[in-house]
């Protein structure tokens, strides 16, 4: 469930970012479209999700040897996420 959510966010980002050249008014009245903060949120819910969906993984593992890795996948992913979404808040 959760890797839908994040697959669903990661195309909505793709879908809603509005793409233009960054060095003319037209790349400056993309960036303050509504349609970038719809992306940007999207992305955000999707840095979200993934961890969650490391903690999912992890919880699911039964098999003792893959406790190790899964726990390390959830850690990087929490770690990894927080620095990521401060890239997007601005």
């Amino acid at each position: 469930m959760c890797a839908v959510a994040v697959a669903i966010a990661g195309v909505l980002y793709e879908v809603a970012a509005p793409r233009a050249d960054e060095t003319t008014l037209d790349g400056a009245a993309a960036w303050a479209s509504a349609d970038w903060s719809v992306a940007h949120i999207s992305a955000i819910v999707a840095l979200i999700l993934i961890p969650l969906g490391y903690n999912a993984i992890r919880a699911s593992s039964t098999a003792q040897r893959w406790r190790g890795p899964a726990f390390a996948a959830a850690t990087i992913g929490h770690i990894g996420s927080g620095p990521t979404i401060s890239y997007y808040r601005g």
